[in-house]
């Protein structure tokens, strides 16, 4: 739990194309496609067998039955906002998480890309590449921003949205890198030290979880997961 999940960020954050930055509308469309239809279709599909599935006794009690159209109803508008998981596959809460998360980075670089780099492609008629090392500058500040804001602030849980934000800073980070990491070299020593800080790290935070939004120390589980990552 110190890094698996901001590496899953990270590793999504190295395919972004670069293209979509400038056309945000393209990105979303391909998020829906890729993510909100197959979480939509599969909760629908443990929805619809929801009652059979807790008389074979798939369910525990708790869980309890889904009483009437009108509950139904209900739960088929949480689904489409991101806000109902099946319990069977209550796992898939990240997709929510890479979903917000990867709206909001390309929203916020499509914003930095104008206001940095906008005036200047245009005025070069798109042949000059703008001030990438500000935009990159920026993009960290308004992430590592996000990171904190989603840890100490309570959205609505059952969203996602404050594990969007903190999950911002790993795509982030992988965006970054996937543009640069054939000039990053290999280093035993590097991935050694790297791998002590996370043992410590794991001894002084040894709680973390981004679904319960248990974060110990932010601070920590930060240098955990980029150490891990």
């Amino acid at each position: 739990y110190q890094f698996h999940m901001p590496f899953f960020f990270f590793a999504s954050g190295i395919f972004i194309k670069e293209h979509y930055l400038s056309r945000p509308g393209s990105f979303i469309a391909k998020r829906i496609r890729r993510l909100w239809v197959p979480y939509f279709v599969w909760n629908m599909v443990f929805l619809c067998i929801h009652n059979t599935l807790f008389h074979i006794g798939a369910y525990p009690p708790e869980v309890g039955l889904i009483n009437g159209i009108v509950d139904y109803i209900k739960k088929t508008i949480r689904i489409v906002f991101f806000a109902y998981q099946a319990f069977l596959i209550a796992q898939i809460w990240f997709i929510c998480a890479l979903f917000w998360g990867g709206v909001i980075f390309c929203l916020m670089a499509f914003i930095v890309k104008q206001l940095i780099s906008g005036k200047k492609d245009e005025e070069t008629k798109g042949q000059g590449k703008g001030n990438r090392w500000a935009e990159v500058a920026v993009l960290l500040a308004i992430s590592v921003i996000l990171f904190f804001v989603g840890i100490n602030i309570s959205l609505p849980p059952d969203f996602f949205i404050s594990q969007g934000l903190v999950a911002v800073l790993f795509l982030c980070f992988g965006y970054i890198y996937g543009r640069c990491y054939e000039r990053i070299p290999y280093n035993l020593v590097f991935g050694l030290v790297s791998l002590v800080i996370v043992v410590i790290c794991s001894f002084i935070n040894p709680a973390t979880d981004m679904y319960s939004r248990n974060y110990g120390y932010p601070v920590i589980f930060l240098i955990a997961a980029m150490a891990g990552i």
